[in-house]
């Protein structure tokens, strides 16, 4: 009988350049120059006010169209995290926001940006409105690995979450969780999370005593 191949119980994190093709900077091309990092365009303040500034205006022309009226989208309230700009809006008295909640996929189309997402604020009359960006951000380890001090009891076991759209890092602590579920499609990064998981909780934890791992 044939015998089976060998298979490989372990992976090698991937980390996938979503710099499209023609960005460049400082004469590089998309992707890394040696140690610097290329930066997106949004990284600029006046780009990011532009860009800010499109998107409301874009926005508040597909909401008149379907007679969603706004009270305010301010473009300089707008914060931007890894995946999307966030707007803070309100909409006119007397406007339900179920009706803009069911035209958001027109509303998109128009706006070429198709996942908008609206939210109420807790307590406020203001509405979150989240717009996917073209280009996905990375969140960088090494800027959340800074929040790992040694841990001052064995029983605490701060873990890195991800980033919110408003740019904060999210630690939790494992100890306190009742599980932990990773779940997504392919190579959208889990055996990168569990590796900063494990990164993390080592350098935390420098002390084979007070930290045991099994695989």
């Amino acid at each position: 009988t044939a015998s089976r191949p060998e298979q490989r119980c372990w992976m090698e994190p991937e980390l996938p350049i979503e710099t499209p093709p023609d960005a460049q900077v400082a004469g590089c091309t998309a992707g890394t120059c040696g140690n610097s990092q290329i930066r997106s365009v949004v990284d600029e303040p006046e780009a990011r006010d532009e860009q800010a500034t499109e998107l409301a205006s874009s926005f508040k022309k597909a909401c008149a169209c379907r007679r969603v009226e706004l009270a305010e989208c301010d473009p300089e309230r707008a914060v931007i995290g890894p995946n999307v700009w966030r707007f803070y809006i309100r909409l006119v008295r007397g406007q339900r926001l179920d009706n803009l909640k069911a035209q958001l996929e027109d509303i998109g189309r128009e706006m070429r940006r198709s996942g908008l997402i609206v939210t109420p604020v807790p307590n406020s009359d203001e509405i979150c409105l989240d717009i996917p960006r073209t280009q996905r951000g990375r969140v960088l380890l090494k800027d959340v690995l800074t929040l790992a001090e040694v841990a001052s009891s064995p029983e605490i076991m701060l873990i890195p979450i991800g980033m919110t759209p408003e740019g904060q890092h999210v630690v939790r602590d494992l100890g306190k969780m009742p599980h932990l579920l990773v779940g997504g499609t392919t190579g959208s990064g889990k055996t990168v999370f569990l590796y900063g998981v494990l990164v993390m909780l080592l350098r935390s934890h420098p002390n084979p005593e007070s930290l045991s791992i099994f695989l």
